[in-house]
């Protein structure tokens, strides 16, 4: 088969005559640490340039379409575990043109038979998956890359056993976001597993049968025409232009930019939902960070748009400024001063936890209920956070079941709290809650004593509640976060 290596699209006619050897069947298994979206394509065993995926001009496969929705940013870990069963491979030799098919000039070649030609593949059944650690920094990157690497032991050809208790117990104790994406080809109806047993999951694809009717083309590589027999047209423009967009063996070729924007986008995006989550505006900087991305990909699709309408024109290097900034790093901070504790000392204290953590993993505040009368008795809370990738609930209860008012509230998606009002003597009295889009409630009577009150600063995350509570709430804190993105 013609192959356009560029926008990763089959020919269906190819220029070549050879000889086809014919292989049997393999088995691999590995476990990879990835720091880069090229680095977790080569763990992945993708051939074709990522950049076709993003481009979406070629036919774009099931794994290089689960390879371009990775959340894969610049300063991200992935693990990538991979297992394959080929049952067939395909390779070429001898390799040379067919009479007659140069007879119409270059372009009506390349049209045809595109710049290469598909000169191995292989054919079985796959398993793949990706874990992403939403790094921050490059320190905190090249730590949590030697972590991960303690376990899965980077470049090893087999998984072990032991991984997946070891794996499970690191993702219950890191302190920094991820999540995990997996998929499944050629293996008929085999269900796919749980993610807590990937890696054992994996351990087991040597022993699924794969059917020929089910089985899939796993991998292919290509070759130019460059080096065929019996070449005269003159390939100069074609491989210079394969050169520019895949780049060479000294430089990356606008394909390597592609990649870069696209993971500065992923990024942005992750930001995006931060604080989104808390129904924060973007800062004017980060908007501008955002349109600075998506004007240089503009500027690269229009390239990638031009070459499939003429594959032989020269192209220059679009001037691409986003690709020099520094991607902003997002600082979760305390407040200073901390808010009020509002309240007296009796009863058990009960903590939020780590503000940093909550930010990252996206904790907010979903559910409340307030019970009271003269007293506010009762304090329920739900919080929904994104914990694996995957919504995540955990309820709390505090104080006792005393008093004849309840109000209960959901705080709905792109809303969030915005003032608290409380009176208290030794412990509380009158709660109300409002939040930026004015749903509320309240529960008792702020009578003759001072109202106290919080509003969370514009551009801070509203988080949740702390307090101390008994037969009733002692103590009420707010918990609120400030954002700030270096630079």
């Amino acid at each position: 088969m013609g192959f356009d290596s560029v926008l990763g699209q089959l020919r269906s006619n190819t220029a070549i005559e050879f000889e086809t050897i014919a292989g049997g069947s393999a088995v691999q298994l590995k476990a990879v640490t990835c720091s880069s979206m090229e680095e977790m394509g080569t763990a992945l065993e993708i051939n074709q340039s990522l950049s076709a995926g993003f481009a979406k001009f070629g036919k774009v496969d099931q794994k290089l379409e689960f390879a371009t929705q990775q959340k894969v940013t610049t300063q991200s870990v992935q693990v990538v575990v991979y297992a394959k069963n080929v049952t067939r491979t395909v390779s070429v030799k001898d390799v040379s043109l067919k009479r007659g098919v140069q007879d119409e000039g270059l372009a009506e070649f390349f049209r045809i038979y595109g710049d290469s030609y598909i000169s191995y593949a292989e054919y079985g059944g796959e398993f793949y998956a990706v874990y992403t650690f939403f790094t921050q920094t490059r320190e905190e990157q090249t730590r949590i890359a030697a972590e991960v690497n303690t376990i899965v032991n980077r470049g090893v050809v087999d998984v072990s056993a032991s991984i997946q208790t070891e794996f499970n117990s690191f993702l219950k104790s890191t302190e920094t976001s991820w999540e995990v994406q997996y998929d499944l080809r050629g293996m008929g109806k085999t269900p796919l597993p749980d993610k807590a047993e990937i890696f054992d999951f994996a351990l087991t694809i040597p022993n699924i049968p794969v059917a020929d009717e089910d089985r899939v083309v796993l991998g292919t590589e290509s070759s130019g025409y460059d080096d065929a027999a019996g070449l005269t047209l003159d390939l100069t423009q074609v491989k210079d232009n394969r050169a520019y967009f895949l780049g060479d063996y000294a430089t990356g070729g606008l394909a390597a930019d592609v990649i870069a924007l696209q993971a500065r986008r992923n990024g942005a995006d992750w930001l995006e939902q931060i604080y989104g989550t808390y129904a924060i505006e973007l800062p004017a900087e980060l908007q501008n960070y955002i349109a600075s991305i998506e004007t240089g990909t503009t500027k690269a699709m229009e390239q990638y748009d031009a070459y499939s309408r003429n594959p032989l024109q020269a192209f220059t290097r679009p001037d691409l400024p986003v690709l020099e900034q520094t991607p902003p790093v997002l600082f979760v901070l305390q407040p200073n001063p901390f808010p009020p504790q509002w309240g007296g000392g009796g009863g058990g204290y009960w903590g939020y936890g780590n503000i940093e953590d909550a930010v990252i993993n996206r904790r907010r505040l979903d559910y409340i209920y307030v019970r009271g009368g003269s007293n506010i008795d009762r304090i329920a809370l739900k919080y929904k956070s994104f914990l694996g990738g995957e919504p995540d609930a955990a309820s709390e209860t505090h104080g006792a079941k005393d008093g004849n008012i309840h109000r209960e509230m959901t705080i709905q998606p792109g809303d969030a709290v915005k003032t608290v009002k409380v009176t208290h003597s030794d412990w509380l009295h009158y709660l109300e809650i409002v939040t930026k889009e004015t749903n509320g409630i309240t529960v008792g009577s702020p009578g003759s004593r001072t109202v106290r009150s919080l509003t969370v600063p514009e551009g801070a995350a509203f988080l949740g509640f702390q307090g101390r509570s008994g037969d009733r709430i002692d103590r009420l804190q707010v918990i609120y976060a400030e954002l700030k993105l270096k630079w």
